[in-house]
């Protein structure tokens, strides 16, 4: 069973959702991930129609890659920030033969989590006893 509700919900466990094949097509044998088809399955009934959900993600993941790929941040209150993070050139070792090699300097999306999205991580799920209350 999986841990998170809205992926055990997406893949029909849960009343009201279309159940869907046991193919392994889920990706993690866990069933904790959620990829991009899954989202949009998500997102759809609330969007109306999966190919509004599919055009609404592809715009914000466009957008958002676009912005960051110019230099420039995003930052969605409550969810968090997205930025480009320059890491500078660098002299590295090879690990088997242990001559120096030059890392070229390169830039790298960074995300940021906000105080909502990492208060709602941090919130002990029902089921599961947090560490404080475990140690009692």
């Amino acid at each position: 069973m999986a841990l998170n509700p809205l992926i055990s919900a997406i893949r029909g466990r849960e009343p009201g959702f279309p159940a869907r094949a046991a193919s392994g097509c889920w990706g993690n044998a866990r069933g904790e991930e959620m990829n991009k088809r899954d989202l949009i399955d998500a997102i759809s009934p609330r969007m109306g129609d999966k190919r509004t959900a599919t055009e609404a993600v592809n715009a914000v993941l466009d957008t958002i890659q676009a912005t960051v790929a110019s230099g420039d941040k995003v930052s969605i209150t409550g969810f968090g920030v997205f930025e480009k993070q320059v890491r500078p050139a660098r002299t590295a070792r090879n690990p088997a033969t242990g001559a120096a090699v030059k890392v070229p300097k390169t830039s790298v999306p960074k995300f940021r989590a906000g105080s909502d999205f990492k208060a709602l991580v941090n919130t002990p799920s029902r089921g599961r006893r947090s560490s404080r209350a475990s140690a009692r």
